[in-house]
């Protein structure tokens, strides 16, 4: 059974993953049409398959990575977690290779600190992705949840960027480069600082106890 708590979890989730994976259908449609909506455009002409990768990958590792917080299916239907968990993770390691191939092969188009940023990003996800995968294959369901969480806090970078960047230019209407960068790496922070708290807080002995 989805719980009210499950509800609630997985919708923001799915909320928080909406604006970026919109701007994301938008620049797909963008590279296929060659509409001029986006003034990024240029920068992927040339070689559009790494973003389109991108953006498919996350828009599936963004929605069943969601589904998977729900207790409720996990337990009522684990064939179906087992399957979407075995997509997202492919989806995500698509996010983490084709964000490294990205940073690495397009022109930068921000300040260095972000560049270094995302390849510490992509690296990252896809390691927390292969640790995932290693421990459930070892029958470790806890550290193979743990692994995700992470995986699954950076993969949302996209969505708490935007919530930083609301205020941002509310307050400052023009930002410079590194101020940009630097917001953008502090989402990323934020939601891996986030993880970590679920992971203690789901590792609890109070927790424990409950789920048991």
């Amino acid at each position: 059974m989805v719980t009210k708590h499950d509800f609630i979890i997985v919708s923001l989730l799915m909320l928080l993953a909406a604006v970026p994976l919109v701007a994301g259908g938008v620049r797909i449609f963008s590279m296929i049409t060659g509409a001029e909506i986006l003034d990024e455009g240029a920068r992927f002409a040339a070689s559009p398959v790494p973003m389109m990768t991108h953006i498919v990958g996350a828009t599936l590792f963004a929605l069943l990575g969601a589904l998977q917080f729900s207790a409720g299916l996990r337990t009522k239907h684990p064939q179906w977690h087992r399957m979407a968990g075995r997509v997202a993770a492919l989806a995500g390691v698509a996010v983490a290779l084709s964000g490294l191939w990205m940073t690495l092969f397009y022109p930068l188009d921000t300040h260095e600190l972000l560049h270094w940023v995302r390849l510490a990003v992509s690296l990252a996800m896809a390691l927390f992705i292969g640790l995932s995968t290693y421990a459930i294959l070892n029958k470790h369901v806890v550290a193979h949840r743990n692994w995700m969480i992470r995986a699954y806090a950076l993969g949302m970078g996209a969505g708490t960027q935007v919530l930083l960047f609301i205020p941002l230019y509310m307050i400052a209407r023009e930002t410079s480069a590194f101020v940009d960068a630097l917001a953008m790496s502090f989402a990323w922070l934020i939601n891996f600082v986030v993880a970590e708290w679920v992971i203690t807080k789901q590792s609890s002995p109070r927790r424990r106890v409950q789920m048991a």
